[in-house]
């Protein structure tokens, strides 16, 4: 309400008028803004700006008593097809249903919020007053142990779930994030329906105050990222077939990072297939400098990951590279792994497809290691088989050197040229040069080596002849 005095010629108060508004509306306006701005409609819970929000608070804050706390990521296993298979409205109400038996069986949390899809967060207090976090953790496997009703329908539904611990795992937010993620993901891996702790064995870059996902960024945009090529040997005259490309981080003040320690990571976000970018436009530029010198046959194999070839950008990325650097389509290859033709794969078979057109050579990475379809040799345009090095590690041992036998004499019945890595030994080599392998990679030879040592690698090796 606001009231008004009117007044006459001598400034006399005569009478008064009085506005009065409703408010009622705007003020529910500016609730219902809030409670979007920081809930999920579909859950009622909070969301991942209110997430990041809260959990920031509760790390930085001075005042709260909270001395230790977990912080618990969890997927639903096999949500994708579950989904699909229940449509869009079913998909919904399975969601509503688990966020709620986790709003009923996380009580003693701080709070839970639904981060996106079937991505839920927990953040657990430590205290002696309260139930372990292993226990915690039971409790809520427990509780999905019990069916959802959708649609007249029962399902079981089992959860991967990823622990981190503040101070132990990481004091930033972001940080203590990305270490529940690595447990997530550890848990996914181990095929779901369990519950993995973050290992500090993970923790070498941190435990140089590297912090990794906001320094890899960094990396990318700065040119920190290089390539290093390790020679691939042709079993038949002992010369160079060509090289593969690998990637590797020179950091400012810490040197070179070796890949194991930022990949795993990378592979969780969209940086892998920015990383994937520079390594094809990297090795295109280094191939051209090659064929400037003279070595006009040389073959560099560039690994690619499912990423970067469901998110649609891969045959842009290297119809770039060829055309930027004016580069043969047959001097490149690809090396993609058996798990990155699991899914889409009519998509990715016609992409495959679309890459051969350009002449790039497409070889099966780390065969024996994963699935070991037989399918894909017959239905994907493969044109190298590459054997992974724990079996080459193991020539001596009988079983082992039957598999190896097996593999290369399938792959050349199906015309296949098959590639041996990471040989080590005498013994290695001499076994699979008779039985007649195509190509050698490892430490026999050579470890992988920056631009210009691989020049000189080049220039005192003989090419093969085309």
């Amino acid at each position: 309400m606001r009231i008004n005095a009117i007044t006459d010629e001598q400034n006399r108060v005569t009478h008064y008028i009085g506005i009065v508004s409703d408010l009622t509306e705007r003020k529910l306006q500016e609730q219902r803004l809030s409670y979007l701005e920081n809930y999920d409609p579909l859950t009622d819970l909070p969301n991942r700006f209110y997430y990041n929000y809260q959990l920031h608070q509760y790390l930085v804050s001075q005042k709260d008593s909270i001395k230790q706390l977990a912080v618990i990521r969890l997927n639903i296993d096999r949500f994708r097809p579950l989904n699909e298979f229940l449509s869009n409205s079913g998909g919904d109400e399975l969601l509503r249903q688990v966020a709620q038996r986790l709003r009923l069986t996380n009580a003693e949390a701080l709070f839970v919020a639904h981060l996106n899809g079937d991505d839920f967060a927990i953040v657990y207090e430590i205290s002696h007053i309260r139930p372990s976090i292993q226990q915690h953790c039971e409790r809520i496997t427990k509780a999905f142990s019990l069916p959802f009703n959708i649609f007249e329908q029962d399902h079981i539904i089992t959860l991967s779930m990823g622990v981190a611990f503040y101070p132990e795992n990481g004091r930033q937010l972001d940080y203590l994030n990305n270490c529940a993620e690595q447990a997530l993901n550890e848990a996914k891996n181990l095929g779901g329906n369990t519950c993995r702790f973050y290992s500090n064995n993970n923790t070498a870059l941190l435990e140089q105050g590297i912090y990794l996902e906001r320094d890899l960024r960094h990396a990318i945009n700065n040119n920190e990222l290089i390539v290093y090529y390790q020679p691939k040997i042709n079993f038949s005259d002992q010369n160079i077939y060509g090289f593969e490309a690998l990637v590797r981080w020179n950091h400012p003040s810490k040197g070179i990072i070796p890949p194991n320690l930022f990949i795993p990571l990378a592979e969780q976000t969209s940086l892998i297939s920015d990383i994937g970018k520079i390594v094809i436009r990297q090795t295109a530029k280094q191939i051209r400098r090659w064929n400037e010198l003279g070595f006009n046959n040389i073959c560099v194999s560039v690994n690619v990951v499912a990423q970067q070839l469901q998110r649609g950008q891969l045959l842009e990325d290297l119809d770039h590279a060829i055309q930027t650097y004016k580069i043969s389509g047959s001097s490149l290859e690809l090396e993609i792994t058996e798990s990155s033709l699991l899914e889409n794969s009519v998509t990715v078979k016609n992409l495959l497809n679309e890459i051969k057109k350009r002449h790039i050579h497409i070889s099966l990475d780390d065969f024996g290691t994963g699935y070991s379809s037989l399918s894909y040799l017959a239905d994907f345009p493969i044109d190298i088989l590459k054997i992974d090095r724990s079996f080459i590690s193991k020539i001596g041992q009988n079983k082992q050197e039957a598999i190896v036998s097996a593999m290369i004499a399938m792959g050349k019945a199906m015309g296949l040229t098959v590639v041996a890595e990471g040989i080590e030994t005498e013994q290695q080599m001499q076994y699979l040069q008779d039985l007649e392998c195509d190509i050698a990679q490892g430490f026999l030879f050579s470890k992988p080596l920056p631009e210009k040592e691989a020049t000189t690698y080049l220039e005192q090796h003989r090419l093969i002849p085309s």
